[in-house]
């Protein structure tokens, strides 16, 4: 539709021209612009490459100023429409496979966790030998003990050195044992994150030290209330 808009514009410009002055139709007028067809074919070869655009533009400068200037317009609009379309097909391209690539993350995802989640019924399960349901913390320890359970839970992301400070934070209702959800929730949560396990000790460690804290100075209150007490029972019966 625009090579035609166009083609209509020049083809009659072209003709009027021609008419106009007299002058003869010159062999380039005639092989390019002869005819409606003629115009609308050399306009698409002046944007493809079929025939260099400025052997119009010599003759459109020829006929008018303006329309060289409209043909440059005509050049410069399918130029920018054309590399509008290409963009846009990199562009849906892009996104395409942007989609692609996070549902093969999120599918691998899965699949680690599920791997994950295994693994981690499989070390409970080797726990619970009793089949009880929930592990103790000597059970854990024992367990802990064992090279091959070390080496299955650094599979899964989780290096740990301290067993019973990884039992207490593991135990969320302190009920001493660790249900399969506790063990397996809790471990999912500090896979891969050694740092954030490090800072769950110190933060457990800092609250016994406060609640050890709390327990001294209310024992030193009820100390210093005791003595004064005897201080002021000593000053009344000095008195009396």
């Amino acid at each position: 539709e625009v090579i035609f808009v166009f083609g209509v514009i020049i083809a009659h410009g072209v003709a009027e021209h021609m008419i106009s002055s007299g002058a003869d139709i010159s062999e380039d007028v005639r092989i390019y612009l002869g005819s409606m067809s003629m115009t609308m074919l050399s306009l698409f070869m002046s944007v493809s490459g079929g025939v260099d655009w400025w052997t119009l533009g010599r003759i459109l400068l020829d006929v008018s100023t303006g329309y060289l200037f409209l043909f440059l317009f005509f050049i410069l609009f399918t130029v920018l429409a054309v590399l509008n379309i290409i963009t846009g097909i990199f562009v849906k391209e892009a996104k395409d496979m942007a989609a692609k690539d996070h549902h093969v993350q999120v599918q691998q995802d899965f699949e680690e966790n599920r791997l994950l989640l295994t693994n981690l019924k499989y070390i409970f399960h080797r726990m619970d030998e009793k089949n009880t349901g929930c592990v103790s913390i000597a059970d854990f320890q024992q367990t802990m003990n064992d090279e091959d359970v070390r080496l299955q839970f650094a599979q899964v992301g989780l290096d740990i050195q301290d067993a019973t400070a990884f039992f207490k934070i593991l135990d969320q209702d302190g009920s001493t044992e660790l249900s399969i959800e506790e063990f397996v929730m809790g471990c999912m949560r500090f896979k891969g994150r050694a740092n954030r396990m490090d800072l769950e000790v110190m933060l457990m460690d800092t609250k016994k030290l406060m609640k050890k804290m709390a327990r001294m100075h209310g024992e030193f209150s009820e100390r210093l209330t005791n003595i004064e007490r005897v201080i002021v029972k000593a000053d009344e019966n000095r008195i009396g």
